[in-house]
């Protein structure tokens, strides 16, 4: 259509194209690994529901101090570097989870966890930066709900999914094993977002000063003279 809610000449643009499928892969791995966690604890180690809630306290607790700063250092270092960092990151906690699933010390189950709060405080910000920079001004809008947008879908799948194999191996691989089997999985997804943020510009793409929505045409005025 002529005006489409999302121009798609964006996804021309790494610098718009690139974020947005890194979010989704980030979102994968940070609600899939999350949602898998207090389980792992409840019936693996059998921990009650009140002490799980207190271990799972590092990840929003990571990921809310890590964003301001990420936020505040990349205009100065600039935004491929904190995707990579919070994509690695991601990878690194699901790895380290599905280690330890057999014997998931509480120690290292915090440390693996906050650090996921890391990546996505990371790579969150380096994501909407780049995005916002990538478009046009007046579309800062529609870009960022394609963002958010891809990040939900990429949060749902990652939370059905990752469930979804921990309960079918459980047969096949006993209960550790399964959480295993499904932290591998989520790990290898989410170090798809390592290859793909390795593609972007060190530095996201200013959009320069704003510009004015170009006009809609119309037909042509008949003249009666």
């Amino acid at each position: 259509v002529s005006h489409p809610l999302v121009p798609l000449r964006y996804f021309r643009r790494r610098d718009f194209s690139i974020p947005v499928a890194v979010q989704f892969f980030a979102n994968f791995g940070y609600m899939g690994g999350f949602i898998l966690a207090p389980k792992l604890r409840d019936e693996v180690r059998g921990m009650g529901p009140g002490a799980i809630s207190l271990l799972l306290i590092p990840r929003p607790l990571v990921f809310a101090i890590c964003g301001p700063i990420a936020g505040a250092m990349i205009p100065r270092v600039g935004t491929r570097i904190y995707m990579v960092i919070g994509a690695v990151s991601m990878t690194v906690s699901l790895a380290m989870l599905a280690v330890i699933a057999h014997a998931p010390a509480t120690a290292w189950v915090v440390f693996a966890i906050a650090i996921s709060g890391f990546g996505q405080g990371s790579a969150q910000p380096a994501a909407a930066t780049s995005v916002a920079n990538s478009v046009d001004p007046f579309d800062l809008g529609v870009a960022a709900a394609a963002l958010q947008l891809v990040g939900m879908v990429g949060a749902s799948l990652g939370m059905n999914l990752l469930d979804t194999i921990q309960v079918s191996r459980v047969a096949a691989s006993g209960v550790a094993g399964s959480f295993r089997d499904a932290y591998i999985v989520g790990a290898a997804v989410s170090a798809v977002g390592i290859v793909l943020a390795l593609g972007l510009r060190r530095h996201a793409a200013t959009n320069g000063a704003p510009k004015r929505p170009e006009p809609v045409t119309t037909e042509p005025e008949v003249s009666l003279r």
